[in-house]
């Protein structure tokens, strides 16, 4: 008979990193080495469906979403990396590049239908999808929107057919 099962794991961390590197700005022939203070937010899902409806004929799916958001603040320039004194390795630094956070998201799935039509001899029916989203923000940015922002964007699908045929007895 038929038997499906399948797995749920969903997960959320916040990290803090105080010395999150930012980017280096030349400002006249003057090059600054910025970090800030990056505040991070992760969610993801994973589900895995696997269906044996006989044993010639199976499902698998497998969907993996995820988005991540960050927020920077305390932003400075490296003054000296080998002070001792750690307020003294870093000076504030001021430069409206107009960001203060960015939001990443990501999902993959993979869904393969296979059917052996005869023994030795399969066929398999594999369609996979992909999105990426990914945007520099103003503000503290909201995972719920990262999530939105995921849904909406246009996947990348595959689909694809795959034939063996086993020519012995």
């Amino acid at each position: 008979g038929a038997r499906l099962t399948g797995s749920l794991s969903l997960s959320a961390r916040r990290s803090i990193d105080d010395q999150q590197w930012y980017g280096n700005f030349t400002d006249g022939d003057v090059t600054s080495y910025t970090f800030a203070r990056l505040d991070q937010r992760t969610t993801s899902a994973q589900l895995r469906v696997n269906w044996t409806f006989t044993p010639r004929l199976s499902f698998e799916s497998y969907l993996e979403p995820f988005v991540s958001t960050g927020a920077y603040s305390d932003w400075r320039r490296l003054a000296d990396g080998r002070a001792r004194d750690y307020d003294d390795r870093f000076t504030s630094y001021t430069r409206d590049d107009g960001l203060q956070g960015f939001s990443f998201g990501q999902l993959r799935t993979n869904n393969v239908l296979r059917w052996e039509y005869r023994p030795g001899s399969v066929l398999f029916f594999v369609f996979a999808q992909g999105r990426d989203a990914s945007a520099g923000v103003q503000g503290t940015p909201s995972i719920g929107e990262g999530w939105t922002t995921l849904a909406r964007r246009r996947p990348d699908n595959v689909f694809l057919v795959k034939a063996s045929y086993w020519f012995g007895r």
